[in-house]
């Protein structure tokens, strides 16, 4: 059965920054080939620094130098060489320049590092985990705030992310692949009197759907989904940290309290779908979403 089509795919050259929509995209079981293919580690502490610790990490935008190819490949000469534009506008390029522009933008010593292979777990590795309280305000909870129903994730995905900055070989938060749709920002956007853009919400996949239901992916948990020539597993309701709430200069986006209190009241900060890959394949924009 038809439930929608693919209205718009994003990729995020380095995680955490800005990315550029795509109209085509090869997913395997990683993920999206291409995506999030490099990131910013602390120096300090060797832990990943993404926008959940240094919020300015999401004023900057990246783009690829030239396109990757299809296929994943962790071989530094194969991973391409990324563009970052600056919030001044400066464009840099190299990743020596890159980390020393980045660290002195954030403030901190950062350092542009590309991914690596699943086998290499002491790469993905907390050097410092994150107690309770790191993680609640990791997740922009406060006192008064209700803490998101996390017994929803399968035991193994948190055991491994309890010693994993994210899953051995890729930079993702949880599972291969984000979706989110169109109708859910919508009804958010009614329900809140503040704009839910994409753009803050930073999905591989948006969606369009005939759906009367305010949260239609909701429904989706569970199931199977054939898009284009890929079947994907919806795993699970995403749940939304900070970062949607936070100024994201590329997209023109100002910091907005209001995302994060409309998402505890309606939504109990869960908003867009994870996806597992269980048939790798080819996804255009306009393609099928087919309960499988």
């Amino acid at each position: 059965m038809k439930i929608g089509t693919v209205k718009e795919l994003w990729r995020y050259p380095v995680k955490s920054m800005a990315g550029s929509r795509v109209t085509q995209a090869t997913v395997d079981a990683y993920g999206m080939v291409g995506d999030r293919c490099w990131g910013l580690v602390e120096s300090a502490s060797g832990d990943i620094a993404w926008g959940k610790r240094f919020p300015k990490v999401m004023n900057l935008a990246a783009r690829y130098v030239d396109e990757p190819s299809e296929h994943r490949s962790y071989h530094r000469d194969d991973i391409p060489d990324v563009a970052v534009t600056l919030p001044d506008g400066r464009v840099v390029t190299g990743a020596e320049a890159i980390t020393r522009a980045v660290s002195d933008y954030v403030g901190t010593g950062l350092s542009l590092e590309p991914f690596a292979a699943p086998e290499n777990r002491e790469f993905y590795r907390w050097q410092t985990p994150a107690d309770e309280a790191t993680i609640l305000k990791i997740l922009g909870i406060g006192p008064d705030d209700p803490i998101p129903d996390l017994s929803i994730y399968d035991e193994s995905v948190l055991a491994l992310l309890s010693e994993h900055f994210a899953p051995p070989g890729t930079l993702h938060d949880m599972y291969p692949l984000h979706a989110l749709s169109q109708q859910a920002l919508d009804f958010m956007t009614r329900q809140s009197g503040t704009v839910f853009s994409k753009e803050r919400f930073r999905p591989s996949i948006l969606i369009d759907t005939d759906s009367e239901a305010g949260l239609p992916e909701f429904d989706w948990v569970g199931k199977k989904l054939r898009v284009g020539t890929a079947v994907l597993e919806v795993a699970q309701k995403t749940v939304r940290c900070s970062m949607p709430a936070r100024e994201q200069a590329p997209y023109q986006l100002a910091q907005d309290s209001g995302v994060a209190k409309a998402l505890n009241r309606e939504t109990g900060r869960f908003l867009g779908i994870y996806l597992s890959v269980l048939e790798p394949g080819s996804i255009k924009e306009n393609d099928a979403l087919v309960l499988a």
